[in-house]
């Protein structure tokens, strides 16, 4: 459960375009364009829609270059995590600003709308039988400071760990927090987007979960 999601200024787009809407971006001219750069980049796009590339010790299919991949259980590979060759890159910077920007930005009060969603999943997860463990996704420290100190966003932070792993409860389900990336040993240079972890952290995160699970 990332935070965030209890920002009523976070949405997620849905674009459903008009057959005219459709049709001008099939037969546009920067749509051509795009289709002609990206045949003369990858030429085998006629015949078949992906390639085939080994890296290092890893096979990785995809449409043009292997930097950012996913595995099959859902987690994502970096160019470094594939290729040892590969130097990994520096922690991006976070600044104010950059949380301004970000998902948590203009963050002024807790979706209630959103909370009775989650209840109503967890509800129905119940009757199904599903076996449900809750997290939060772990933060670098700089956002987890920003967070927690953030004169608008800091409150609403606190509140997000005071009311979901209690709802999460009330319906018999564990909430295992995970949250503090460096807590489970991740350092910033692991969340090379400064926000998604890397594979090094998500094996420590996923061996984390896999033990609340063991009970």
């Amino acid at each position: 459960m990332d935070a965030f999601w209890f920002n009523p200024q976070f949405k997620v787009p849905v674009y459903r375009p008009t057959p005219t809407q459709l049709a001008q971006y099939l037969l546009s001219r920067a749509t051509f364009q795009f289709a002609f750069r990206f045949v003369r980049q990858a030429h085998y796009i006629l015949l078949d829609r992906w390639t085939r590339d080994p890296v290092g010790s890893r096979c990785v299919i995809g449409r043009l270059t292997p930097g950012i991949a996913w595995n099959v259980d859902g987690s994502r590979m970096y160019s470094y995590d594939l290729d040892p060759r590969v130097s990994k890159p520096p922690p991006p910077a976070y600044t104010a600003a950059s949380f301004r920007s970000s998902s948590y930005g203009q963050w002024a009060s807790f979706d209630g709308d959103r909370v009775t969603v989650l209840r109503q999943v967890l509800a129905l997860a119940k009757r199904r039988g599903w076996r449900v463990i809750g997290f939060a996704p772990p933060e670098p420290a700089p956002v987890l400071h920003r967070l927690e100190t953030d004169a608008r966003a800091g409150p609403l932070w606190h509140e997000f760990l005071r009311r979901i792993p209690r709802l999460f409860g009330a319906e018999g389900y564990t909430w295992a927090g995970l949250w503090n990336g460096q807590a489970l040993g991740c350092s910033p240079s692991d969340f090379p987007d400064g926000f998604h972890t890397d594979a090094a952290c998500s094996r420590r995160l996923r061996a984390r979960l896999d033990r609340v699970a063991a009970g």
